[in-house]
């Protein structure tokens, strides 16, 4: 806790309103920013705001823009991990946002050089991120429902594998980034290298709450049948789009990267600064179980899945045993 506090004083805020007629530039002279930055790291959403902040004269003579996209931009494979080389072909509309994000930071380069001068980009790719005191994180999702032992309602048949970081890994990766120059003009995937699948992420935090979860305890249902409300505001953290598995065999060789946590110790950790050393209990969001209870009175829209595939270690070589994620056909058995 006093660590955070001490990191939090020492850290300049600026709060921007982003409808606000005052430009970005204004707003940080305001604040109290610097009028130069060494490095700029991009974590917007909005392609729109990454054009604002490369257009800042604060960020005009910076070594290194990094922009965090995500590596939802690949959208789903079924061949194993994928490279930095695959083509992107992003699913979803936060995915879309990144591709384009990352197409602005790069263009930007390449007509800074045309004038002779130029302003060297990386690009991190990370998984889902597990990042201690956000209320927003996707592990907090669960943690609120295991907390108040609540069934857990996953979309689809929850076997789809997903790539988690740490935040403090991630840091760690920018970082590497910023002091190497074999990371300019370079995209790298960043993630613990264990794969999780939905119905894993479920099991594996509520043994962090010595749960035991029962077969009745995980329900799955089907998006489709639930349309209406999901456009309204969506229930569960992340969206079943299919196996999203990246490679980070080039941040370990280029940067020297390696998560310090694997995917257990991630949510684990973060358990552990939620409830204990952070103290933020009691600041945390009451549980919105609204969603939920829609699904559950509606069991002739929810799925029966028959078995769950909880994570994978691409720290070993993939055998026979992970046929489904090794080859390019999916012989899981989930029934509707």
């Amino acid at each position: 806790k006093k660590n955070h506090a001490s990191r939090k004083a020492a850290t300049l805020f600026v709060n921007v309103d982003t409808n606000s007629t005052i430009s970005l530039g204004e707003h940080l002279v305001e604040g109290g920013a610097p009028t130069s930055f060494d490095v700029v790291v991009d974590m917007s959403n909005v392609a729109a705001q990454t054009k604002q902040i490369l257009a800042l004269q604060q960020v005009e003579e910076a070594e290194r823009v990094v922009y965090i996209s995500s590596d939802l931009v690949y959208g789903p494979y079924l061949n194993g991990p994928c490279s930095e080389q695959r083509p992107t072909n992003p699913c979803t509309e936060r995915a879309d946002e990144k591709a384009e994000g990352e197409a602005v930071v790069m263009m930007q380069q390449d007509e800074v050089q045309e004038e002779e001068s130029g302003r060297p980009w990386t690009i991190i790719r990370p998984g889902r991120i597990i990042a201690p005191g956000s209320e927003k994180s996707l592990e907090n999702w669960f943690f609120l429902r295991h907390d108040k032992e609540k069934q857990i309602c996953i979309p689809g048949h929850g076997q789809y594998l997903v790539g988690v970081v740490h935040i403090e890994d991630l840091i760690s990766g920018v970082m590497a980034a910023v002091r190497s120059s074999d990371a300019i003009g370079q995209v790298f995937n960043m993630h613990s290298n264990d794969p999780i699948s939905f119905d894993g992420l479920a099991l594996e935090t509520a043994r962090i709450f010595e749960r035991e979860v029962e077969p009745d305890d995980l329900v799955h249902y089907d998006e489709s049948q639930f349309a209406w409300v999901l456009r309204r505001r969506y229930q569960f953290p992340m969206k079943p789009i299919g196996h999203v598995i990246p490679s980070v065999d080039k941040a370990k060789t280029l940067l020297d990267w390696s998560p310090r946590y694997n995917t257990s110790e991630a949510l684990r950790n973060s358990h552990k600064m939620h409830y204990n050393e952070m103290s933020i209990e009691d600041e945390l969001p009451e549980l919105d179980y609204e969603l939920d209870e829609m699904i559950l009175e509606n069991p002739h829209k929810q799925l029966q899945v028959a078995w769950s595939y909880p994570y994978i270690n691409f720290n070993r070589p993939l055998g026979a045993d992970d046929v489904d994620v090794a080859d390019t056909g999916n012989t899981w058995d989930w029934e509707v």
